[in-house]
C-alpha cells in the first residue's frame, strides 16, 4: 500500500514539472501582483492593471465608467514592471525602463487623491553614467465614440500639421492681409474657442513653438524668430476636457505647470488617442525628476474644465500686486509726451501707455548710471535726465492715466559689432556710452550664439542691430537687477514696465548648463529655465514696492507667468495670440495690440466685440503710436462707440460657473465676468434684434441693466426668473447685474 502511494506521489510530482515546464508561472503572479487594483474617493473609482496603467475611472456620482485607459510611454524604450502597492488609498508601481543603448531609468508612478482630484505622478530616477533623453508621453485611450473635447487653443479648427509659414506671411497679416494655411484655413481670421470639437486629429505646440530641427521630430521649429501671428496649432494652458454632452459628463486631465517639463505636444490621433508628449528634459543618474497629472470629473462643459484647474493652480492665475487692475483699459505704445484730448480718450476707456520714448541709449540699458543732475542722449536722439523722464510719468497720473515702462531681458546693444571693433578706450565708469564697449568689457559671457556655432561669433540679431542675450547668465542677471532697482531709486513716480520679446525664450543656450535640459543630444541651458531665474529675482523687487509687472508673451505658457501681474500682447490683432492670451489672463488684464486701421479688417463690429467676448481691451488710436493704431475719424469713432462697454470690465475675474450663462437657440456668443461694476455679460455676434439670456444665481434684489455701442448712459431692463431678454444693436450688447 505504500509503495502504490509512493508511486502516485512521484507520478503526480513528474506531472507538475512537466505543467511548470509547458506552463510557467507569470513572474508578475509569483511575486504576488494582481490583475487589477483599486483606489477610491468619494467621486472616484480608479482601476489600474498589474502593468501600471488606468483601466478604468468609475464616476460614482453619476454611476458610470468614463471611457479613458491612460499610460506612460518612454518613447524607443521597454519597460518590466518590478512591483504594485496599495495603501492607504494610494498605488505604487514600480517600472524599469530601458532604451537601445541599454540605459536605465527606475520609474516610480503614484496614484493618489488630493483634494478631491486624482492626482497621478511619474517619478523617474536614472541609472548608469551618461546622461541622456527621450520624449515621455502620458496617452489617453477613449474608446467611446462622439465624445467631445476642448483645450486653451488658438483656434478650435482643425488643421494640417507642417504648417510652418514663412516670416513674410507674418508681415502680411499685419498689414490686414489674409493668409492661408495648406488646408486653406485663414490664420488670422478669428474664430471663438470657448467652443468644444469632436476628436480630429490634430496637433497642438504648447506655447506656440518648439525651436529644434524639423527633421528629428516634426514638432520641432526651425526657425530661428518666432511670431504668433502665422499659425494656430498652439495652446497656452495645460488641461484638457472630454465631454459627454448627452449625459453631461465630462473629465479634465490638468498638467502641473510646477514640473511640466521643457517642452510639450497635446496631439489627438487617428486611433482616439490623446497623447501629451514632453520633450528635452534631461535623464541625469541618480537625480530624480517628476511630472504630475491631475484628473477631474465634472459637468460637460469647458467652464467645469478651467474652474478646478484655475483654482488649483490659482498663483499662476491671480496677479501678485491687485493694484494692476488700475491699468485696465485701452491701452498705446506711444512716444507722444505732449498734449492730446484728454477727454476723448477717457470716452475710449483709454488708461495705459506703454512707454514708447525709448529713454535709454541703446536696448538693455534703459537707464544708464549717471549721478541725478547728469543726462543722456536717448535712442530717439532726446537729451534726458531722470527728472524729465519722471515729469512725463507724473503728468500722465495727474490726467488719470497709467504709464509701463520698457524693458527687456533677451537683447542687449545697439549695431553690435564683431568682437574687437569697437572703442576700448572709454574709462570704466563710461563704458555704457558705447554698447560695444560695454558688452565686451561687462556682459560679453550672455551672449547667445546660433547653435553648433564652435567659433562663438555668429551673433543672433534683433532690433536695430541688438543681439540676444541669456538672462540666466550671472553677470546680465546682476546688470538687470541694477536696471530695476534704478528705476525705483531714480523715478519716484514709476509704476512698473512691460517686458518684451519672450520670443527667444525657446532658444537654448549650448555654451551653458543648467542641469535640467537636453538639446541636440548634449546638455544646454534653456532661456525658459533663464527666464525663470531672472523673473524670480526682479518680480519680488517690483513687488515689494507695489510696481506691476506685464509681458509681451510672444511664446504663450502657463510656467511662465507665474511672476507676471498682466499681458500686453504685441500681436493682439492676431487671433490665435489673443485667444490664447485670454485663457492665461482669465483673472489678470490682458493688453492688445492693434498695428494699424487695416488689421481690425472689414467688420469694425467684429473686431470690437471679439475682445470683448474674450475680456480683453484693443489698442486704442493714439498720437504717435510706435508701429500701432494711429488716430483716423473712422477709427476714432468706433472706439468712441464701444468706450462704455469697455469701462464696466475692469477688475474683470472669468466666471467660471458649469452651465452659469447660456443663449437661447445660440443666437449670440456670450461670456460672463465678475468685475468692479458687478457681473457683466457681454453679448456679442448677436443675429437678431433680441436674443434671450439664460442666468443662473440672478435674485430679485439684482438690478440688471444694458448698454449698447454708441450709448452713453445705461439702461434698466426686467428679469424673469434668470432670463433676461436683451435687445441688441449692432449685435451686440453690455448686460450688468449688480446688488443696488
Amino acid at each position: 500500500m505504500n509503495s502504490l502511494l509512493h508511486g502516485w506521489v512521484q507520478t503526480m510530482l513528474y506531472l507538475l514539472h512537466i505543467v511548470i515546464f509547458i506552463f510557467p508561472i507569470s513572474p508578475s503572479y509569483a511575486q504576488g501582483i494582481r490583475e487589477h487594483y483599486e483606489i477610491e474617493s468619494s467621486d472616484i473609482r480608479l482601476t489600474v492593471t498589474s502593468k501600471g496603467e488606468i483601466n478604468s475611472i468609475f464616476n460614482k456620482k453619476s454611476k458610470g465608467n468614463i471611457p479613458l485607459k491612460g499610460n506612460t510611454v518612454f518613447v524607443g524604450c521597454s519597460l518590466e514592471v518590478l512591483s504594485v502597492e496599495e495603501e492607504n488609498k494610494t498605488l505604487v508601481v514600480k517600472k524599469k525602463i530601458v532604451n537601445d543603448d541599454a540605459q536605465i531609468l527606475y520609474t516610480t508612478e503614484v496614484f493618489s487623491f488630493e483634494d478631491n482630484l486624482l492626482r497621478w505622478e511619474l517619478k523617474i530616477l536614472p541609472e548608469g553614467n551618461a546622461p541622456w533623453s527621450t520624449p515621455v508621453q502620458t496617452i489617453w485611450s477613449i474608446s467611446q465614440p462622439g465624445l467631445k473635447y476642448w483645450t486653451t487653443w488658438g483656434d478650435p479648427r482643425p488643421e494640417k500639421q507642417d504648417v510652418h509659414l514663412s516670416q513674410a506671411a507674418d508681415e502680411k497679416i499685419l498689414n490686414g492681409e489674409v493668409v492661408l494655411t495648406d488646408n486653406k484655413l485663414p490664420t488670422n481670421v478669428w474664430a471663438d474657442p470657448l467652443v468644444t470639437q469632436p476628436l480630429f486629429p490634430r496637433k497642438l505646440i504648447y506655447g506656440g513653438s518648439i525651436y529644434g530641427d524639423s527633421e528629428k521630430d516634426d514638432n520641432f521649429d526651425p526657425w530661428v524668430n518666432f511670431y504668433p501671428g502665422s499659425r494656430r496649432n498652439y495652446f497656452a494652458v495645460p488641461v484638457i476636457g472630454l465631454y459627454n454632452e448627452k449625459q453631461n459628463i465630462g473629465v479634465s486631465l490638468g498638467f502641473s505647470p510646477e514640473n511640466i517639463g521643457m517642452e510639450a505636444c497635446l496631439e489627438v490621433n487617428n486611433e482616439n488617442q490623446l497623447i501629451f508628449s514632453r520633450y528635452n528634459n534631461r535623464f541625469t543618474p541618480g537625480k530624480e525628476l517628476s511630472f504630475s497629472t491631475y484628473i477631474n470629473l465634472h459637468e460637460a462643459d469647458w467652464r467645469a474644465s478651467m474652474a478646478w484647474y484655475v483654482d488649483k493652480f490659482k498663483d499662476w492665475f491671480n496677479p501678485v500686486n491687485p493694484n494692476v487692475h488700475e491699468f485696465s483699459g485701452t491701452s498705446s505704445y506711444s512716444f507722444e509726451t505732449g498734449d492730446f484730448d484728454v477727454d476723448k480718450m477717457k470716452q475710449m476707456a483709454y488708461k495705459t501707455n506703454w512707454d514708447a520714448t525709448f529713454p535709454f541709449p541703446y536696448m538693455g540699458l534703459f537707464l544708464p548710471d549717471v549721478n541725478h543732475d547728469e543726462g543722456w542722449l536717448s535712442w530717439r536722439g532726446e537729451y534726458l535726465t531722470f527728472k524729465k523722464i519722471d515729469d512725463y510719468y507724473k503728468q500722465m497720473q495727474e490726467k488719470g492715466f497709467r504709464v509701463l515702462s520698457y524693458f527687456n531681458v533677451t537683447e542687449f546693444g545697439s549695431n553690435i559689432l564683431e568682437k574687437g571693433k569697437y572703442n576700448m578706450r572709454l574709462p570704466e565708469r563710461k563704458q555704457w556710452v558705447n554698447s560695444n564697449t560695454y558688452l565686451y568689457k561687462q556682459l560679453e559671457p550672455a551672449v547667445l550664439y546660433y547653435p553648433h556655432d564652435t567659433t562663438y561669433t555668429n551673433y543672433i540679431y534683433s532690433w536695430d542691430r541688438s543681439i540676444v542675450v541669456d538672462p540666466g547668465e550671472p553677470v546680465y542677471a546682476n546688470h538687470l537687477v541694477e536696471q530695476i532697482n534704478r528705476y525705483i531709486e531714480k523715478l519716484p513716480h514709476f509704476e512698473g514696465i512691460t517686458i518684451d520679446r519672450l520670443d527667444w525664450t525657446r532658444h537654448y543656450n549650448t555654451r551653458r548648463d543648467d542641469g535640467v535640459s537636453w538639446f541636440n543630444d548634449a546638455p544646454a541651458r534653456s532661456l525658459h529655465v533663464s527666464w525663470n531665474s531672472i523673473i524670480n529675482k526682479i518680480a519680488p523687487i517690483l513687488h515689494d514696492k507695489n510696481k506691476v509687472l506685464f509681458i509681451n508673451n510672444h511664446v504663450k505658457r502657463l510656467d511662465d507667468i507665474k511672476q507676471v501681474d498682466g499681458i500686453f500682447d504685441e500681436f493682439g490683432d492676431v487671433a490665435a495670440s489673443i485667444n490664447t492670451n485670454a485663457f492665461l489672463c482669465v483673472n489678470k488684464p490682458l493688453l492688445g495690440w492693434c498695428h494699424n486701421k487695416a488689421a481690425i479688417g472689414d467688420d469694425f463690429d467684429a473686431f470690437m466685440q471679439k475682445h470683448l467676448h474674450l475680456g480683453m481691451y484693443p489698442m486704442a488710436p493714439f498720437p504717435a503710436n510706435d508701429h500701432a493704431l494711429l488716430p483716423d475719424e473712422e477709427v476714432d469713432q468706433l472706439y468712441l462707440d464701444y468706450g462704455e462697454l469697455f469701462k464696466v470690465m475692469k477688475g474683470k475675474n472669468w466666471v467660471l460657473e458649469p452651465g452659469v450663462i447660456k443663449v437661447e437657440g445660440n443666437k449670440a456668443k456670450a461670456n460672463i465676468f465678475k468685475t468692479d461694476s458687478g457681473i457683466i455679460i457681454p453679448v456679442t455676434f448677436g443675429k437678431d434684434d433680441f436674443v434671450t439670456l439664460k442666468v443662473k444665481g440672478i435674485t430679485n434684489n439684482d438690478k440688471v441693466e444694458i448698454i449698447h455701442p454708441g450709448e452713453r448712459e445705461w439702461k434698466t431692463i426686467k428679469k424673469s426668473r434668470g432670463r433676461l431678454k436683451i435687445p441688441l444693436e449692432r449685435g451686440c450688447a453690455m448686460v450688468r447685474i449688480h446688488s443696488p
